[in-house]
């Protein structure tokens, strides 16, 4: 009997690879649920790196105009504008800002920060904390979880055979399992590396999930094509609808 390692890795490297007994051997193992979980993990960690846009966003924007708007009203800038000509008379520029440093916070002025201004930071800090992280962290799992349910579906109800046989199980840990050529999103943030590296990652995905779902479902190579595009499809259709709404 051949032996096929069932450590993570191994498993990895044997599923994108397009190796039957590994994709055998995972859908015969309940721990290997927890182990294509870890694979999504890694791979959503990476797309949350990928997606990071050193832009600042608009609420940011919008909550620096207000405290600049607030600082001149308020009398601190123009604070800081007269007494300007008469310390830089005496001291140097850092000296002069050391002072006025001084001067700020003796006066307390940072606690005279208005309440709104701090309820915006807070929300500016979940903003960030959102969409940036857990959103791009949360859009691969679902992706995961969106996949493997339509091409259950799919696969039992829609283009398969008389005799076709599977679970629900089995077909999420191997559709994890395909997801690791994802990782390659963390290139996302270079320039036309990032385009092509996603590119490949994609293509790769899709290869090792239609192979494994032809092995799975044991069924021919259009059927499991025609699974993994309808799957693949709806997936893309969701998570577009997801980051329109949320995004």
């Amino acid at each position: 009997m051949l032996y096929v390692s069932t450590s993570l890795l191994a498993r990895v490297i044997g599923v994108i690879q397009l190796d039957a007994p590994t994709i055998r051997s995972i859908t015969r193992d309940p721990r290997g649920t927890w182990q294509a979980a870890a694979v999504v993990a890694v791979v959503a960690f990476a797309v949350a790196l990928g997606s990071v846009d050193a832009a600042p966003p608009a609420p940011l924007l919008l909550l620096i105009a207000g405290l600049i708007v607030w600082s001149l009203r308020s009398g601190h800038a123009a604070g800081a504008l007269r007494h300007l000509d008469r310390d830089n008379r005496h001291i140097g520029t850092a000296r002069f800002a050391r002072a006025r440093m001084r001067r700020f916070r003796a006066h307390g002025s940072l606690a005279t920060i208005p309440t709104w201004a701090r309820i915006a930071a807070a929300m500016i800090a979940l903003y960030v904390l959102f969409f940036w992280v857990i959103g791009g962290f949360l859009l691969p799992v679902l992706a995961w979880l969106i996949f493997s349910g339509v091409a259950f579906y799919a696969g039992t109800h829609l283009f398969g055979e008389p005799t076709t046989r599977a679970e629900f199980l089995p077909i999420l840990r191997l559709a994890g399992f395909a997801l690791a050529p994802g990782v390659l999103a963390i290139f996302n943030v270079v320039p036309l590396i990032g385009d092509i590296a996603m590119l490949v990652g994609v293509v790769w995905g899709l290869v090792a999930v239609t192979f494994a779902i032809r092995q799975t479902m044991m069924f021919g190579t259009v059927r499991a094509v025609l699974t993994a595009a309808t799957s693949a499809l709806v997936t893309l259709v969701s998570c577009g609808l997801l980051v329109a709404l949320f995004g």
